[in-house]
């Protein structure tokens, strides 16, 4: 779906800055898949100018995915809603962000033991990510994830703590 940039600026300026929203509201607004779906174009654009900005960094692990360049790459597989993330997505949203990110996983290596277990990944934004600091290497014992995120294929949950 192609939307318009002025809508898209208007709508995703509705979404997250008009107020302050109660956790009702928020939840409320949230099950719209219109809105839903502004909020996600508009991560997946921040992602974007992440890998972007910082090509230099990524690339190395964009030419070893695919066989394009870094803006190809962001064009065909990043921007575009319906297209699934992996960690180079994880490490640009932490970043760009600011905030730190675990994805939990279940591990079904172990099966045909009868053992299924709950693994993770923790993605700490990288202190300096201008000058393009791993952004899994820092120091995860003083970092803890703000988001918890439930990894299936071809999709992640928010996963809310109790």
């Amino acid at each position: 779906m192609a939307w318009p940039l002025s809508e898209f600026c208007f709508c995703g300026e509705s979404v997250l800055f008009s107020c302050i929203l109660r956790p009702e509201e928020l939840l409320e607004r949230t099950r719209d898949q219109t809105t839903s779906d502004y909020v996600v174009m508009f991560f997946r654009f921040v992602t974007s100018g992440e890998i972007q900005r910082r090509a230099e960094f990524f690339e190395p692990f964009i030419s070893g995915l695919t066989n394009s360049t870094v803006v190809q790459f962001c064009k065909s597989s990043v921007e575009p809603m319906g297209e699934e993330s992996d960690h180079v997505h994880i490490i640009a949203l932490s970043d760009a962000l600011g905030v730190p990110i675990r994805v939990m996983y279940l591990d079904r290596s172990s099966c045909d033991t009868g053992n299924l277990s709950v693994n993770h990944h923790d993605f700490i934004p990288a202190a300096n990510s201008s000058e393009g600091d791993a952004a899994m290497g820092l120091n995860p014992a003083e970092e803890k994830p703000y988001i918890t995120l439930l990894y299936r294929p071809g999709h992640y949950d928010i996963l809310y703590p109790k």
